[in-house]
């Protein structure tokens, strides 16, 4: 897939999330492993001890609030993903011959459910392998070019990968929630995707099919999980998608504003003060002191940083394939 405004927007915010979490999986964790060895060893008073660890304390507290914050995130989606899938299933209808020839067009056969509802709507749903949901009117009233660009915007976001992609843009900026730039990355791919999409759909069947389409199709299904599941679909950027349309070039996405990139690289800036201070503070394994007990300390925390930092990363790289596997498994 080329890079276009969503996929351009999609990759910065990942870029831009990494900073920050590389910071974390190399110093970080080897450091808050540190510092709870020493708290389990000698109490909480070792905060305020020979070495002032309350840099790390605040580190934590940070790095701690955004994990749970991203994990609610991802629970919120997992949740809604799950009731979204029921209820297509639950109200799924067998595909006439006009939507299996659509399909057969598009490139979408064998993944396009058809659901019973008397409103006009479509949206692409699920993770490792996208499906497409269209209610029963929408293939009973939208005429051969209509349905076909209808199909022809889903596929794009089946081939695009945007319901997973949307569950990264709504969980980073929380977990890194001291970034504010995060979430007009995550507002600008949001509004990328959809135009992109409209652009397939016009290669794809002309404007005029598509114009009409959006004029029938300008709002999803009245189910509350759709706005918080992997799911692409809804009434969002209708005016953005028409101006598209009339002029036939791409409208000019708002930029960052530079108080939240001043705003992101002070959170950037801070974040990695605190992680410093730490480290300064309870002494490197570089570090070389006079005492015999003082160089112990400096090798012991060398080795917790070492530890820590592998432990971190394992536990981050495990976690995030149970996590896809379970997502994949009920969504897929």
């Amino acid at each position: 897939m080329r890079l276009d405004t969503a996929n351009r927007a999609f990759l910065t915010l990942v870029a831009l999330a990494l900073a920050p979490f590389v910071l974390l999986g190399v110093f970080g964790c080897g450091v808050l492993s540190y510092l709870a060895y020493r708290i389990a060893a000698d109490g909480p008073g070792v905060l305020t001890a020979d070495a002032d660890l309350r840099p790390a304390a605040a580190f934590f507290a940070v790095v701690s609030a955004g994990t749970v914050l991203a994990v609610r995130s991802l629970w919120q989606q997992h949740r809604a993903t799950r009731r979204l899938a029921e209820h297509v299933r639950a109200n799924q209808l067998s595909a006439n011959a006009d939507i299996n020839a659509a399909c057969q067009r598009v490139g979408l056969a064998r993944v396009v459910d058809v659901v019973d509802s008397a409103e006009a709507w479509s949206f692409t749903y699920g993770l490792r392998a996208p499906r497409v949901a269209v209610s029963s009117h929408l293939a009973a009233s939208a005429s051969a070019d209509e349905l076909d660009a209808v199909l022809a915007h889903e596929w794009y976001h089946v081939r695009n990968r945007d319901p997973l992609k949307v569950v990264v843009a709504r969980a980073l900026p929380s977990a890194f929630f001291f970034l504010p730039a995060l979430g007009h990355l995550r507002t600008r791919y949001l509004a990328g995707r959809e135009l992109a999409a409209d652009r397939r759909a016009v290669d794809a069947t002309g404007r005029r099919p598509l114009a009409a389409a959006l004029y029938r199709v300008v709002a999803g299904p009245g189910w509350p999980e759709l706005a918080t599941a992997a799911a692409i679909g809804g009434e969002d950027l209708l005016d953005v998608r028409l101006t598209q349309l009339e002029t036939g070039e791409e409208p000019a996405m708002t930029t960052v504003p530079r108080p939240v990139l001043a705003a992101t690289a002070i959170g950037l800036v801070l974040l990695a003060a605190a992680l410093v201070a730490t480290v300064v503070g309870v002494g490197g394994p570089g570090e070389v002191m006079d005492m015999d007990s003082g160089r112990e300390m400096g090798v012991e925390m060398g080795g917790f940083e070492i530890l820590g930092g592998l432990s971190c990363g394992a536990a981050f790289v495990v976690g995030g394939a149970l996590v896809y596997r379970r997502f994949a498994r009920r969504h897929g």
